[in-house]
């Protein structure tokens, strides 16, 4: 798995309120000493957050894609890329059987480029640290 990479992977978030996992899509944004840095990403269709009277102060935390560029990164609907909730976990060979993709590189600088801006105006959460064992035990593709 390396910058840019795309994956599908069930993670349990602090935010959630249903017992349910289930399956989110995430980007790749960096990998480094034994790491992998990754966003998740969301559909922009009926969500309210997403809407033109919320547009703007979504758009300081999130990189919107355009029509256009979802379709070019593969992706079957408007997409959204949260950059401000980072997550990170150990790199282990097993969890390049969760990718699907790769994003076009140019689109991925500029995912990287918002993620660098939201740190330096401390826009950001804290870091989010996900085990190789929670990944393991909720992706039976990685046993």
């Amino acid at each position: 798995m390396h910058d840019g990479s795309v994956f599908i992977a069930k993670i349990r978030f602090k935010r959630d309120t249903s017992p349910n996992i289930k399956p989110r899509q995430f980007i790749v944004i960096s990998s480094d000493n034994g790491y992998l840095y990754f966003l998740e990403t969301e559909s922009v269709i009926n969500k309210v957050k997403f809407n033109l009277s919320n547009i703007k102060r979504s758009s300081l935390k999130y990189h919107i894609l355009t029509s256009e560029e979802s379709l070019r990164c593969g992706f079957n609907v408007k997409t959204a890329v949260n950059c401000y909730e980072l997550f990170y976990c150990e790199y282990f060979p097993e969890i390049l059987s969760l990718k699907q993709r790769d994003l076009p590189i140019e689109i991925l600088k500029d995912i990287q480029g918002k993620v660098r801006s939201i740190k330096e105006e401390e826009l950001n959460i804290e870091d989010c640290k996900i085990s190789k064992q929670e990944l393991i035990n909720l992706n039976p593709k990685l046993r």
